[in-house]
């Protein structure tokens, strides 16, 4: 099962910048509404009430004990209300302040008639314009300056709305730096552009270095019939573009000395239209190419297109991470199928080497390859040569049919004996076989097994004339075998087109020659070779034989196993 593909989270409700609205829903909220809005969030409501329950109950007592307004206590408890009301909201102090001073002065009025104190009562007033005045002067002259309670807060608020948005779209951008998907790049880049930005047309192009072109991978606000147009010629020293310095032109942006070009600015000979364009640039090189053709006029702003081009570099650096992920697992498939073919090859060849060596012989070559190696080496192998003997005679007077099954019939069997043996075959020459004892591996008892291999062989032989009698009918044929040891170069003979695994040397030379001395059913062997068999044969010998080709040498005929 594929492993699930990469998922960001859904992006922060306050990462979406609201459409523009009517200019009277916009508006800022009434006086009255940010009044109340700004005492209930305050938690400051408790200084009013102290305050003017303070000034009442001292209205109350002054009256009905002392007959009299206390102006100092009731002054200080006024002052608290008016120093509350400015520290609330500047803008509405006088309202603020006429609203809270009102409704004690009302019950001092009513009082101070009541008992006759009209005077005391006038005076209280005096004092009570007094601060006004005096709270009111001090009022307008901070007011340029300070920044009311409930001002300050709604920035605070705002500020730290505004850097939630920062981290949420940092994360967006940290995460789409993370993606190896092409297709995912492209969803979340426009996911962006369009719930951020509120880009309303773009243009993502990626670089097509063979054909010089900035072809048009992913668009918003285009339709599918118009990409072809969107094509981009472009110089050949555009990918190494040096008339645009990306890194400046970001620091530049960053820090609001300049804008994003536009896509005429970068490709003068460009008719397409657009805002700004970005090159997408990794290491120095253009891998493609951002352009935005229309975006909110609310969102066009130095802000945003500093924003705008950081996403540029982390598009980039996405991409790339994209195509060298493809490249990776390009590389990685081509590996595992030349492992594949590879290993196919070696059982091939495995399988192929088996039907001439045994398969002992073909686990120590996998474990030593230099065992055939390329070329040749110098190295003592026991020859042996097995040659029908009356089978050309045969081939006469038997049908082709009946010449070939008896021919591969003796073949298979030879073949099990000599592997079971750990034999190299050499080749099949038309009713003959040559073998090796001791290539491509030798062992100490390579002339030993050779010997015992050849007695074998005789055994078989007369066996299958018997399983082959009715081909044979009766006529005469039988097997004559030699082996000689020496010195010989094995390896791979030939050409580059075709090879051959074999012997080269005396040794096969003289085991040639002594397989025409060989009759039905004879075993012949050099000297060297029976000098190694430490007396297990019985044996006769003949001095002095004429070899072709060779001083008179001693021959020696095998006749069995000892008892």
């Amino acid at each position: 099962m594929a492993a699930p593909k990469p998922s960001l989270p859904p992006m922060s409700p306050t990462a979406t910048r609201p459409a523009a609205r009517p200019a009277a829903q916009a508006a800022e909220p009434t006086r009255l509404r940010a009044l109340y809005e700004a005492i209930v969030s305050g938690g400051s409501i408790l200084v009013p009430v102290v305050c003017a329950v303070g000034c009442l109950v001292t209205d109350l007592i002054a009256i009905f004990w002392a007959g009299t307004v206390w102006n100092l206590p009731r002054t200080l408890f006024n002052v608290g209300l008016l120093a509350w009301a400015m520290s609330i909201n500047a803008d509405v102090f006088l309202p603020l302040a006429a609203a809270i001073l009102t409704p004690g002065t009302l019950i001092l009025a009513g009082l101070c008639l009541a008992q006759g104190l009209a005077g005391s009562f006038l005076a209280a007033m005096f004092l009570v314009v007094v601060l006004i005045a005096i709270f009111a002067a001090v009022n307008a002259l901070v007011a340029g300056g300070a920044v009311p309670l409930a001002r300050y807060r709604k920035l605070e608020k705002q500020y730290s709305d505004e850097r939630e948005d920062r981290y949420q779209l940092l994360l967006q951008f940290s995460l789409l730096g993370c993606l190896t998907d092409m297709d995912r790049v492209f969803d979340q880049a426009f996911q962006i552009l369009q719930k951020y930005f509120r880009v309303q047309q773009a243009v993502i192009y990626l670089a097509n270095y063979t054909s010089s072109e900035l072809r048009p991978a992913r668009t918003i606000g285009y339709s599918s019939n118009s990409l072809d147009g969107l094509v981009i010629r472009v110089p050949p020293n555009f990918w190494e573009l040096s008339e645009y310095d990306p890194e400046k032109g970001m620091t530049n942006i960053i820090y609001g000395r300049a804008q994003l070009p536009t896509l005429r600015a970068i490709l003068p000979n460009c008719s397409l239209d657009s805002l700004m364009a970005l090159p997408l640039t990794v290491k120095g090189r253009v891998v493609g190419l951002m352009n935005v053709v229309r975006q909110d006029s609310d969102e066009v702003r130095t802000e945003n297109r500093s924003l705008l081009g950081t996403f540029g570099y982390v598009l980039a650096s996405a991409l790339n991470n994209c195509r060298s992920h493809e490249t990776a697992i390009s590389e990685r498939d081509q590996a595992i199928r030349t492992s594949a073919e590879f290993q196919k090859k070696q059982q091939d060849l495995k399988a192929a080497f088996g039907r001439y060596v045994s398969p002992d012989v073909v686990a120590e070559l996998e474990n030593d390859p230099t065992g055939a190696a390329v070329g040749g080496r110098r190295q003592k192998v026991t020859v042996m040569f097995a040659d029908l003997r009356g089978f050309t005679a045969m081939t006469t007077v038997l049908e082709l049919e009946d010449l070939v099954r008896i021919l591969n019939g003796w073949f298979e069997r030879a073949s099990q004996i000599i592997l079971r043996n750990h034999g190299t075959i050499d080749k099949f020459m038309g009713d003959g076989i040559m073998v090796m004892f001791g290539a491509p591996i030798a062992k100490p008892d390579d002339t030993l097994r050779a010997a015992y291999t050849a007695v074998r062989l005789q055994e078989v032989f007369l066996e299958f004339k018997q399983e082959f009698a009715p081909l044979i009918k009766g006529r005469s044929l039988g097997l004559g075998i030699s082996i000689t040891t020496g010195d010989v170069v094995v390896g791979n003979f030939g050409s580059s087109r075709r090879m051959e695994y074999t012997a080269i040397g005396d040794a096969v030379n003289l085991a040639a020659r002594f397989e025409k001395l060989a009759a039905n059913g004879e075993i012949v062997a050099d000297a060297g070779t029976f000098a190694l068999l430490q007396n297990r044969f019985d044996y006769r010998v003949e001095k002095n034989v004429q070899v072709k080709g060779k001083e008179p040498l001693d021959v020696y005929r095998l006749t069995g196993l000892k008892k």
